[in-house]
Order: structure tokens, then sequence, then C-alpha cells
């Protein structure tokens, strides 16, 4: 077998830059090639260590480089040899058959290409994982078919983790086929990597069975699959109604109430958390993977293994269940985050999703657009195409959110901020975690579909109502977690007269003040919620705090019932601020608002978005806001009739928590607005997305105001 001898001191090579990552190491490339760093054999024997461990590099972009040294075509022969042309434009697939073997034996696969029907899938089983450190690889042996016959045989290097779930996988008498992204597509063909990742969703949609590994096992991960079979057998969470039903007598009476103590022991919590703490539940791709996967999917952790509702389930009681030991708030957070992803009867739009993601993991910033379009209400006409730039990739897909959902919601995930990619504001940098997540069931224009044109000069020119000007802007800080604590940073926030005065809805000051720091996430307004938090009571219980912290009498402010309260403030206000106007509006922004910046609420927006004028009729976007009394599309269609109340109810019909609108006389429920009528303003059909056809000219026939707005 030939050995290419690769020592040689430090060159610089040409290296295609469009191939690479922006901001990676492997621009303007000098390369330290040693003996340590890389060994190669003919087929393809490739073992790659310092360089890709050190730079954190996929092992794709560090291909694309090998193809951009002397030994290029030599490199390039083994992979058009491991891995034989897939004819992109016919629905075909590459598949692995796992050959059985014992403990001992060497790990055999066998590639193959398939025809891939969605009406008629092969059979095989899609696996859920993490690729995991490329520093220490581990040998597999592979052989290739073509025509169904054998055409060679070499050996193949995956990462650790890969190779110990082959090996757990791997069936002492029988071939098991699997579809395994990292093997069963050509990483470095950027035109087969951005066909195959187009069909993913289907591939793993369609899998007789998708199988979650989660790694090695240990003492503490035994003990957590065994608690999750337990309790996982023994009740079952109803995600529609947010309830949990009992499946045995025993823990009916703990089962139904979410304030009553859950069923374990705190090893079982501690063993929870480390579970938990594994790189899978951070990995992006595996939302998708997992969301898609059929009722057989199983979880996988050493040699124990469960299925993955009752994973699912346990994970949502122990995050809405009262414990011995409690979460920590930020772990919690984490817990309630994941599991929602993955709860059928919430429907997601492509920017709900990217932002929900935000904080999970992945090596390449355009798979945060790629790894998420099979789970999207509507995938948006988005494509995947490697060959794009991040920025090229993220501007393509706000273009079509907005031509083909009629929503401008998709730029709430903009912030101004310094270390955001070059590009226009109106577009996310998708490839930074968000300062804060986006703002939850806000409804600042309705149904109303947006107005917006691309303009030369990359401009977004949208359609919307000026709402307000900041005029005064409050960081927010909190010293701790405590409910003490966090009260008593509330309680600066707060005016000398707000028991007495009313803000300029009409509501007590007091009452503006609340909804705002906790961004009206009270469960009057929403759908139904394990841990309920009731305005009344809040405002109750605010006014008690009140009125004794200023008598300087000593209390213990847990006594007040304020911790679900205290609790949405610190969630709510961490990195924003307080904003005041000129308009006497109240509200929080994205932490670098200043003072001058617009508040507006465009045409196909949910929330208000913050800009800055920044001369010749141009706009910057800061991000977006909550402001109370912005709610309920009253910038646009005015206060909703007495009657009447908007909701976040489920709709049967689209399978989905929808905005409605409630009438309190008759409690019947509607999700047409009524003050269309009202206006003399046809809703019109409904389309895919159920918006109403109202255009702008029936606004302004209706004398609502609106102005057109440049965003560069």
């Amino acid at each position: 077998m030939t050995n290419w001898g690769l020592s040689r001191p430090v060159r610089k090579y040409d290296v295609d830059r469009s191939d690479l990552q922006e901001g990676s190491p492997l621009l303007s490339l000098v390369v330290p090639i040693s003996d340590k760093m890389m060994t190669a054999t003919c087929y393809g024997c490739l073992i790659v260590c310092d360089f890709l461990f050190k730079h954190r590099l996929k092992l794709g972009d560090f291909y694309r480089v090998l193809l951009a040294l002397p030994i290029a075509l030599d490199l390039k022969t083994m992979v058009s040899t491991i891995y034989p042309t897939l004819p992109l434009d016919k629905d075909q697939i590459r598949l692995l058959s796992l050959q059985p073997g014992g403990p001992a034996d060497v790990i055999k696969i066998s590639l193959h290409g398939t025809h891939f029907d969605v009406d008629d899938p092969p059979v095989y089983e899609a696996l859920s994982y993490v690729w995991g450190s490329v520093g220490n690889l581990s040998e597999i042996r592979v052989e290739s078919r073509v025509d169904n016959e054998k055409s060679f045989e070499a050996a193949l290097f995956v990462t650790q983790n890969l190779f110990f779930a082959l090996k757990h996988l791997q069936h002492p008498t029988d071939t098991r086929v699997l579809w395994i992204d990292a093997i069963c597509i050509n990483q470095i063909d950027k035109e087969e990597l951005s066909e195959q990742v187009a069909r993913m969703a289907d591939i793993y949609r369609l899998a007789a069975r998708v199988v979650i590994w989660l790694g090695p096992g240990n003492s503490e991960s035994d003990i957590a699959m065994n608690f999750i079979t337990d309790l996982g057998s023994k009740m079952e969470v109803d995600y529609i109604t947010q309830t949990i039903k009992p499946l045995t007598v025993k823990i009916e009476d703990q089962g139904l109430d979410v304030n009553r103590l859950l069923p374990h022991r705190d090893e079982h919590i501690t063993a929870l958390e480390e579970f938990c703490s594994r790189d899978w539940f951070e990995r992006l791709w595996v939302v998708q993977e997992v969301r898609l996967a059929n009722s057989h999917a199983i979880v996988v952790c050493g040699s124990k293994h469960c299925t993955w509702k009752h994973l699912r389930d346990v994970l949502w009681c122990i995050a809405h269940k009262r414990t011995t030991r409690p979460l920590s708030i930020s772990r919690r957070g984490k817990l309630l985050e994941f599991v929602d992803l993955f709860n059928s009867s919430f429907v997601f739009t492509l920017d709900g999703l990217v932002s929900r993601t935000r904080n999970f993991k992945c090596a390449d910033p355009r798979d945060r657009i790629y790894a998420i379009l099979g789970i999207c209400y509507d995938q948006c006409n988005v494509k995947p195409n490697y060959t794009l730039s991040i920025m090229e990739v993220y501007q393509d897909a706000v273009r079509q959110f907005i031509r083909t959902q009629h929503r401008s919601d998709v730029i709430r995930g903009c912030e101004l901020r310094s270390d955001r990619l070059s590009g226009p504001t109106w577009v996310p940098d998708w490839s930074k975690p968000k300062l804060r997540p986006l703002l939850r069931n806000l409804h600042a224009t309705g149904e109303i579909p947006a107005m917006a044109t691309f303009c030369e000069g990359n401009i977004l020119r949208l359609a919307g109502v000026k709402c307000a000007v900041t005029s005064a802007i409050t960081p927010l800080s909190f010293s701790g977690t405590t409910n003490e604590l966090i009260l008593a940073e509330v309680s600066k926030l707060l005016p000398s007269d707000v028991l007495i005065a009313n803000y300029k809805t009409g509501c007590t000051l007091l009452e503006a003040f609340c909804c705002t720091l906790a961004c009206s996430d009270f469960t009057e307004f929403h759908p139904p919620r394990p841990c309920e938090l009731r305005l009344e009571p809040t405002l109750d219980a605010m006014r008690a705090y009140l009125r004794i912290s200023s008598s300087e009498e000593p209390f213990n402010a847990d006594q007040l019932q304020l911790s679900g309260f205290t609790d949405r403030v610190f969630a709510e206000g961490k990195e924003r601020c307080l904003i005041s106007t000129d308009e006497g509006y109240i509200g929080l922004a994205p932490p670098f608002a200043q003072c001058g910046d617009i508040i507006c609420v465009f045409l196909g927006c949910v929330s208000p978005i913050l800009l800055r004028p920044v001369g010749n009729g141009n706009f910057q976007v800061v991000g977006e806001c909550f402001v109370y009394g912005l709610s309920d599309s009253v910038a646009i269609l005015g206060n909703l009739p007495k009657e009447f109340q908007a909701v976040f109810a489920y709709s049967e019909k689209r399978k989905g928590y929808r905005w409605a609108y409630r009438n309190s006389v008759d409690g019947s429920t509607s999700e047409e607005d009524p003050r269309l009528q009202l206006l003399g303003i046809s809703s019109g059909p409904h389309g895919k997305e159920g918006s109403c056809l109202t255009n702008v000219a029936q606004l302004e026939s209706s004398g609502v105001e609106i102005l057109y707005f440049d965003l560069i």
C-alpha cells in the first residue's frame, strides 16, 4: 500500500477562499505539516490530529484544504473511489450496511446508492448523534458497491463517538442498514452536500426508526436512564393542555398536580442534570432529526435504552414540577426551551425557530438556516447552497421569508451590536447567540400582511406606523436572583406615584409597570400552563410589598408569593433596558437603545421595532421591543371593543396556538378580528398562513397613517 510521506517544512498554500467559512483559521493558511499531524495512505486512510482539534474545524473543511495541496490528484481519486458520484438530478441517497460482529471484531461497513422515493422509501434506521472531537480518530473498514458488486475495501477513520455508536449498534448476527450523515454524504462535494442536506428532513421523517445515540454510558447515565424508563411508563404529558396524565393509580395524586412533589430521589435529579449536559442536547441538527422521527424513535446511552417519548415527557415533568432539590433558573430554562421544540402543538415559522435554536451548536453558521428548514411551517423556498457566504445565506432567507409569507417578523432577530456580520441591519446575524430570546406571544399588527419592497443598494422598504420616540433609557441590572434582590431592583424603577397614577391606556401605572417588566406573560392572556402567573394576585402582592417596604418594618419577601413574577422579571429584563417615550409609553428594549430612537409597528410584524435615523431618510434596525399599550394591533386598528379580549388559544383547525378574540358576553372565541368589520375593512379569504388580505389602501381609507421606512 502506497504511503504518502508528508513530513515537510512549513509552507504556505493557496486555498480557494470560497471553500471555507468566514473567520476560519484556514484563510491565509500556513499549514505546519508533520508526521505527527497527518498520515495519509492510498484509498484514504486519513488520520487528522492536532490541526483540526486546535482550530475546531469540520472534517469537510479540512478535506477541502487537502485538495488544494500537491496530493490533490491522489486525494480526489480516493474520494471518488469511496464515494461513487450520486446523480444529483435524481432522488438517490447513500446507505450504510453495518456488518455483524462481536465486541472484539473490526467494524465493517458497505456503502451503496439507492433510489429514494418518498412514497416508497427503503428500509433503514437514521442515526441522530454528535460528530465529536476529530482529535482522536478510530478506524473502521469500508467497502464500496457499484451495481451491487464490491469495488474495493479500504480503511476509513471516524470520530470516536461515531465509532462507539457503530460498535453498540452492531448486531452479532444480522446486517443493520443505517443512514449516517458523516459517512453517507460526501462532505467535500459541496454540490452533493447541498443536495443531500435538502433531503435530510425526508430521510429522518421516513426512516423506519431514528436511533438517538448519546454516547458511552456511566453510573450516572445508568441511574438517569432507569429513572426515565420507570417514570415515563407511569405517566404521559398532554402538550396541548400542558397537563400530566397518570397511567398508573399510584402516581395519580402526584401526577396531576404540578405543585406536588415529583416521586423521585435527589440522586435522580443529579443524574438527570449530568445526563442533559451531554453534547447531543446542544446540537442544532438534532431538533429536526428528532421532531420528524416517528413514534418508534429510541434513545441509546451505553448499554441502556429508552423510548424518545419517555425521555421527552420526563424532561417536561422535571422542568415543571416541584422537586426536593430545585433546578437552577438557567437549567430549568434550558430544559423548557429544549422540550418546547418538540411540542407538536407549536407551529414554528422560520424566524421563530431560528431564534429558539440560536443557542444550539453547529459547526457551519449557514446551518442556522439549513438545519431547521424541514420543520418550519413553510420552507420559504430556501434551498441549501454551501457555495454562498454566511451573510448571503441569511439575506436570502430573509428575502424569501418576506416574499413567501408576506410577513416581516423575521427582522425581530436583528440586533445592532458592534460584533455583527457586515451587511444590512435588517438581516439578523444568526451566527451569534442572541443577547435575548425573541419576545413571545405579541400581536402588534394582527393578521395584517407586510407591505415590503426590496430596493437597490440593499434597502428594505417596509410600511408601518410611527408610534413613539424614546426619551429615557434605564439599564436593568440584578445583583442576584432572590425575590428580595429582584424586588429591590424593581422598586428603584417605579415612580413615586405608581400606586395612585394611571397609565396612558387608562389602566393603573402599577399594572403598566408589572406587565412591562414581565412582558405581559400572565395566564389571563396566554394558553394554559402548569405554573400559572396571574395578573390580579400579582398586583395585590406588589401593592402589599410597596406598602411594607416603605414602612421599614421587617418582612419576608418570599411570603408575598411573588416568586413567579420575579422569575419572569429576571428572565425578561436580563440584557434589556427600560425605556420611556415622549408620548408616555414605557417598555423594554435592547441594551444598545438610545434616546431619539423611533418605535415603529410594521405591517406583518408581531413586535414593535426600534429604529435609528441615520440621515437621508434611512434607518438602522436596533432590535425588537416590548411597549405596553402597543399590543393587540392597537397602533394600527385601535382599541378592541370592551367586550373582546385578545387571547392565545389552541386552534384545532391549524393544530397549534394562534391569536384569537374572546367575546366576554357570549363566551365565543373567533380568529376574526372584530375591529376589521368596525373599520369597514373586509378581511377577505384566508391564505396559507391565515393572514387576511387587508391592504394598505384599505387601512389608509380607514384613517390609519401608513408611512414607509427605508432600512439599510
